[in-house]
């Protein structure tokens, strides 16, 4: 695998704070901090959709030849959730394997990254799946920072991070949440939230009700997750995983059929299996309530992509392929409940710290609905 050591350098950062509602005129103001000569350009904007929690704004030069741009600013408090030195930090180094956009510039609330061409790929095309499959597979056989001497699943750590985060205990969460507002929801946001169609702001002391689940019996839960993955999965190797493998992360370029993954806000060590695992649930979609049952992807589907993934897992050492498939296809549906699991938590989080958000997308039903599921498969993943 090639590396570019060339781009192994922190971005300049900028102390500023960019205003989300003013992208289009601060976001060429920051550009020309590092291309100057965009101050005499004509700039297309584009904002960007698929981004959940973050405001992202593309520009696009009027020449075909440059370069184009896009800034992020993140969402509000997700610095809770996420750390955003590790993401940073992520990306410049899989840059290096070109396997991440480059990040140009920093600020305090958001970064300047190249744009990567393509689309979403179509998961009801089931052709994409081996682009998927090898890509998948060539980003899992890099090498961590260490050479891979010291890897650990990470997943555990997460669930906990999150768990302490929603269970009131934690002190900066608590302090965050005296200075948030609800939005103002109107009469007909009133009158969507009381038929059910869209979310009131949850608070610290209604999270528990909202799962229908203890955080006692959360914890339990994660100890026996751990106890399980230490004592069941230890065979499965450990990978820097991305961990958000829905299909609005996998962009194909038409005209090269080359496949780019984005967004790293979730990268870290994890058992490879659940970036397939993920994948595959996720085929459900981004709806509050996704028909998870009827949208997971038949057992000849599963080992197709398998395959094609064993065949470029250079990390992997698998002297019979082809009995291969058929064994992980069991174990990544072993995994649903932890996919499940870490979604929900995350989902409910981001209903709680920016509560902004619940009128573009009603994050405390699709937490309900994915916990549901977990609640569903864990006796499959204990029983492994």
């Amino acid at each position: 695998m090639q590396v570019t050591e060339h781009l192994n350098q922190q971005p300049l950062h900028i102390n500023i704070e960019l205003n989300s509602s003013d992208l289009e005129t601060c976001g060429p103001r920051l550009v020309c901090l590092v291309k100057q000569d965009w101050i005499c350009k004509t700039i297309h904007f584009e904002k960007l959709t698929d981004g959940l929690s973050n405001k992202l704004l593309a520009m696009f030069p009027s020449s075909k030849d440059e370069q184009s741009l896009i800034v992020r600013i993140y969402g509000k408090n997700s610095d809770l959730i996420v750390d955003r030195k590790v993401e940073i930090q992520t990306m410049v180094r899989l840059s290096q394997y070109n396997m991440s956009n480059q990040v140009l510039l920093t600020f305090n609330n958001g970064f300047l990254y190249t744009y990567v061409p393509g689309e979403q790929i179509n998961i009801d095309d089931e052709s994409v799946d081996l682009l998927v499959a090898s890509k998948l597979a060539e980003y899992h056989s890099i090498p961590s920072d260490d050479n891979n001497q010291n890897k650990k699943q990470q997943l555990v750590e997460k669930l906990r991070h999150y768990l302490n985060l929603l269970n009131g205990t934690n002190p900066e969460l608590k302090e965050r949440l005296k200075t948030l507002k609800s939005p103002t929801m109107g009469v007909l946001g009133t009158i969507k939230a009381t038929v059910g169609l869209q979310s009131w702001t949850p608070s610290l002391d209604s999270l528990e009700s909202i799962l229908d689940y203890s955080w006692s019996q959360l914890a339990d839960d994660i100890d026996a997750i751990e106890n399980t993955l230490n004592q069941n999965w230890s065979n499965i190797p450990v990978v820097f995983c991305h961990n958000d493998t829905q299909s609005r992360n996998f962009l194909l370029d038409k005209k090269t059929h080359t496949l780019r993954i984005i967004d790293f806000e979730h990268c870290f060590h994890n058992l490879y299996l659940f970036d397939i695992a993920n994948y595959f649930v996720e085929f459900a979609g981004l709806g509050s309530s996704p028909d998870w049952p009827s949208k997971y992807p038949s057992v000849e589907r599963r080992k197709t992509f398998l395959a094609e993934y064993l065949k470029h897992a250079h990390f992997l050492n698998c002297e019979n392929i082809e009995n291969e498939p058929n064994k992980l296809s069991e174990r990544c549906y072993r995994l649903i409940a932890l996919t499940h699991l870490y979604w929900s938590l995350w989902a409910l989080l981001e209903a709680l710290i920016n509560p902004e958000a619940l009128s573009q997308f009603d994050y405390v039903t699709y937490s309900k609905s994915r916990f549901n599921q977990y609640k569903l498969h864990k006796s499959h993943f204990f029983a492994s």
